[in-house]
């Protein structure tokens, strides 16, 4: 009894996948016919369809297609439970991240209203956010703990915590604003967001908080954790408050 065999077509029909889906298949090595009609078109069997089987039962597990090729023809005899383990896994790892990636945008949107502020501090609460770990850990080895207890602001409640940071980028929006005016930092309206600025961070810190970053030396690999906007938009505001805290120390000596 001769063997049974299925057109392109009546496989993608009988496994519940496209014709596209099953030719590219056959190109990457993964699922290739066991015949071919004389007039070279891709013929399939019974067996296939088991082979077909495991495929897409690996693709539900999250598989690449190269994982697959190696699981079913370069190394077969491989642990399928320890495939599994390393499998679930990154699995979770991605989920993980996933997790992340939803609480940093929920985060982003309780923090700014998405028709005022830019693209540019919309980036950069994000890239606060994802990168935060780091630069808890980089300042970590710089600080007292007692001072990264006031900056993390640890012992507040999310709800407060989002609620300072959304305040902060205001004051942050508003100087951003004020240098793509085209004012200097000098001028008055950039000293005088400048003040309210510090003096909220000063009132949250406390102002030997503040004097121990703001004589961080931030270099080397770190300088990527703690750019968040435009290089000409950080170094004007960087400039301001050096205008506004040397007007302060001269008022403090007359």
């Amino acid at each position: 009894m001769s063997e049974a065999y299925f057109t392109v077509k009546q496989f993608a029909n009988m496994i519940g996948i496209t014709e596209r889906t099953l030719q590219y298949y056959d190109r990457k090595g993964v699922l290739k016919p066991t015949n071919y009609t004389d007039h070279g078109h891709r013929l399939y069997t019974h067996e296939d369809i088991f082979t077909a089987q495991k495929i897409i039962t690996f693709k539900y597990l999250g598989f690449s297609l190269k994982q697959i090729k190696a699981h079913l023809y370069e190394s077969p005899a491989k642990n399928m439970q320890e495939t599994l383990k390393e499998q679930k896994k990154l699995l979770e790892e991605k989920r993980d991240h996933l997790h992340h990636v939803i609480r940093t945008i929920s985060r982003v949107e309780k923090m700014a209203d998405m028709s005022e502020i830019n693209k540019d501090l919309l980036l950069a609460i994000i890239h606060a956010t994802q990168t935060e770990e780091d630069v808890e850990q980089w300042l970590a080895n710089h600080l007292s703990p007692s001072a990264m207890e006031k900056i993390f602001m640890r012992h507040l409640s999310e709800e407060e915590r989002l609620e300072i940071e959304r305040k902060t980028m205001v004051y942050v929006h508003h100087l951003q604003q004020l240098y793509y005016q085209g004012l200097s930092p000098e001028h008055a309206d950039v000293q005088m967001e400048v003040a309210q600025l510090l003096e909220y961070i000063g009132n949250l810190w406390g102002e030997d908080i503040f004097e121990q970053i703001n004589a961080l030396e931030i270099e080397g690999d770190a300088l990527y954790h703690f750019t968040l906007l435009p290089k000409e938009v950080e170094s004007f505001i960087s400039q301001a408050i050096d205008v506004y805290m040397e007007q302060m120390e001269f008022e403090e000596e007359c």
